[in-house]
C-alpha cells in the first residue's frame, strides 16, 4: 500500500479524525463519601522532619526572609477628615471628678516640694578676666554737712571739773606772783655835819625775776607741746 514508517506510525494511522462533541449524558447518582484520611502533619513538624531542631518559636522566626531591598515611595494618599477636637487637660480633669476653675488645675499640677538635693561639689575657679576699662569719672558729690564747732578752751577748762566764769579761766592761766626781789644796798652814811636836810632815799632794789607762766609750769612737769597743745590739754 505504499506506507513506510514504525508501528507507532502504523498505530497513530489507525486513529480517525476527531467527531463532533456528542450530546451531554445524565448526571449519574452521587456516590458515597469516602474515608475520612488521616491528618496531614503541621508545618511545625514538616519543619522538623527537615532535620531542622527547635520550638516553634525558632519554625516561626525561620519564616522570615531576609529584609528586602527598599521599595519605591508610594504615591500620597488623599488627606482625612479633621478629627474632632480633643478636650483640654482642664476638661478631662473636670470629667474626672475635680471641681475649679482653670488657676485650680494648674495649682493640681505642682508637687510637694522635693527634699533638698546633695550638695554639689565646687567647680574649679574660672580664669580671671581682663581688666575692664577705666569708667568715666562720677559726678562730684554734694558737699558734706558742716562738722560740729569744736569747744573753746573754756569750755575744756569747765570738762575738768573747774568752776567759774571765763575771767576765772584767764586768771587761773597767770602764774603765782614771784618771790620778793633782793633789797638794794644801803648808800654810804653822809659825814656828820650840821644837820642838814634830810637826805633823798635811794634808789629802789631791782625787781624780783617774773614768775613763770602757767604754761611754763605745765613744760616743767615733763609735758611736751605748744602752747596751744597745753590749751587743748585743759
Amino acid at each position: 500500500n505504499g506506507n513506510t514508517g514504525t508501528e507507532a506510525d502504523f498505530l497513530a494511522s489507525l486513529v480517525g479524525a476527531t467527531g463532533p462533541q456528542g450530546i451531554a449524558g445524565t448526571n449519574g447518582a452521587d456516590g458515597t463519601n469516602g474515608a475520612d484520611g488521616a491528618d496531614g502533619k503541621s508545618a511545625y513538624q514538616l519543619w522538623l522532619d527537615n532535620s531542622n531542631t527547635g520550638t516553634e518559636a525558632d519554625f516561626l522566626a525561620s519564616l522570615v526572609g531576609a529584609t528586602g531591598p527598599q521599595g519605591s515611595a508610594g504615591a500620597d494618599g488623599t488627606n482625612g477628615a479633621d478629627g474632632a477636637d480633643g478636650k483640654s487637660a482642664y476638661q478631662s480633669w473636670v470629667d474626672n471628678g475635680n471641681t475649679g476653675t482653670e488657676a485650680d488645675f494648674l495649682a493640681s499640677l505642682v508637687g510637694a516640694t522635693g527634699p533638698q538635693g546633695i550638695a554639689g561639689t565646687n567647680g574649679s575657679d574660672g580664669n580671671d578676666g581682663q581688666d575692664g576699662q577705666d569708667g568715666a569719672d562720677g559726678t562730684n558729690g554734694a558737699d558734706g554737712a558742716d562738722g560740729a564747732d569744736g569747744k573753746s578752751a573754756y569750755q575744756l577748762w569747765l570738762d575738768n571739773s573747774n568752776t567759774g566764769t571765763e575771767a576765772d579761766f584767764l586768771a587761773s592761766l597767770v602764774g603765782a606772783t614771784g618771790p620778793q626781789g633782793i633789797a638794794g644796798a644801803n648808800g654810804a652814811d653822809g659825814q656828820d655835819g650840821a644837820d642838814g636836810t634830810n637826805g633823798a632815799d635811794g634808789a629802789d632794789g631791782a625787781d624780783g625775776a617774773d614768775g613763770k607762766s602757767a604754761y611754763q609750769l605745765w613744760l616743767d612737769n615733763s609735758n611736751t607741746g605748744t602752747e596751744a597743745d597745753f590749751l587743748a590739754s585743759l
